[in-house]
């Protein structure tokens, strides 16, 4: 079993392409209405939903300016180093800086998009099976 999350979004093209620069994910589907970005071994990592297309009962309240809150999507990447530059770069809005995370035992940061959403960028240590 899997699960992949979906997330409302005002411009899905845009915070695709921004996404993709980041974390290296590829669009498999594409367009201004949904999209479905996949890691390095083509499994779906994250769906992006436009708010202002179809009616979804699950997305009711996602023009809400609190959209985001207390969703944290945790993404594991290969050189955290790398992700974490290219999000200075672009200039992304940091909430936790580069640290090493004395609890889960990995370094990590936080980030945050326009519409709320925190992506919580890690590199798993050698111990962590996940």
């Amino acid at each position: 079993m899997s699960t992949v999350p979906i997330i409302c979004v005002e411009d899905v093209e845009k915070t695709s392409k921004l996404l993709q620069k980041i974390f290296s994910w590829e669009s498999q589907h594409g367009g201004s209405h949904f999209d479905n970005l996949v890691d390095h071994e083509g499994k779906s990592a994250l769906w992006l939903h436009d708010l202002d297309v179809h009616e979804h009962a699950r997305f009711k309240g996602a023009k809400q300016k609190s959209r985001g809150v207390g969703v944290s999507i945790y993404v594991l990447v290969s050189d955290l180093e790398k992700v974490y530059k290219s999000c200075k770069r672009s200039k992304l809005e940091i909430v936790e800086e580069l640290f090493f995370n004395e609890n889960a035992q990995f370094r990590e940061f936080t980030i945050k998009i326009k519409e709320g959403y925190c992506f919580t960028v890690f590199e798993r240590s050698s111990w962590v099976n996940l």
